[in-house]
């Protein structure tokens, strides 16, 4: 696929890929789901504070959601690493939706 696409314009086309419509699906569902994490970021702080009317809440509870990140990330990465990406891909998809 790289060598096909360096030959016929000297460079690689950026949305080449969503021709794929599988795969024009996975990316749409992606960019969904990291929309809705980053509003969750944004949007869960502010209501601890507008509850609590403390800024330590406010940051025990940032600490607590990134905790699991902290903790789950090496492994993540080395898990990553040593299978299958497809597979990996599809089991993490399968336990975020839970």
């Amino acid at each position: 696929m790289y060598s096909e696409a360096v030959a016929e314009g000297g460079r690689l086309s950026t949305l080449r890929a969503l021709r794929h419509r599988n795969y024009r699906y996975l990316w749409l569902g992606q960019v969904g789901h990291s929309a809705s994490l980053w509003m969750e970021q944004v949007v869960r702080p502010l209501l601890i504070l507008e509850l609590t009317h403390s800024a330590m809440m406010v940051g025990l509870v940032v600490v607590v959601r990134m905790l699991p990140v902290l903790t789950f990330g090496l492994v993540a990465g080395a898990v990553a690493d040593r299978y299958d990406r497809r597979r990996v891909l599809m089991y993490c998809q399968a336990v975020a939706l839970l």
